[in-house]
């Protein structure tokens, strides 16, 4: 992943769309997304109640211009992130195992 690319990217998005969180999710391309449809998502499921907090959380305090928020999926969950050029700051996440939110996650 290029970390400026990807930041350009978000913030390309976010003069479209407005707030949001670039979802990464297994091999797909990343996609950009609002805290709303975040939430339709995972609304269903109980246990995203902490990682749709951190999204919210990351979406409010990262910078557009020189900042992404991530929601990225990791063998063991999910991480959202506030991506600079400089690095990383977590911000919360989801661990599980064996099935999480969207199934039985690859080992």
């Amino acid at each position: 992943m290029n970390i400026l690319d990807t930041i350009d990217g978000a913030r390309r998005a976010h003069e479209r769309a407005g707030r949001g969180c670039l979802v990464h999710l297994g091999e797909e391309e990343p996609r950009y997304a609002t805290v709303a449809e975040i939430a339709a998502r995972l609304e269903p499921h109980p246990d995203a109640t902490m990682l749709l907090t951190a999204v919210s959380e990351a979406v409010e305090r990262y910078d557009p211009v020189t900042e992404a928020a991530i929601l990225l999926e990791v063998p063991s969950g999910y991480q959202v992130l506030i991506l600079s050029a400089e690095g990383y700051d977590y911000v919360g996440g989801l661990t599980f195992e064996g099935y999480g939110l969207l199934g039985l996650t690859r080992g």
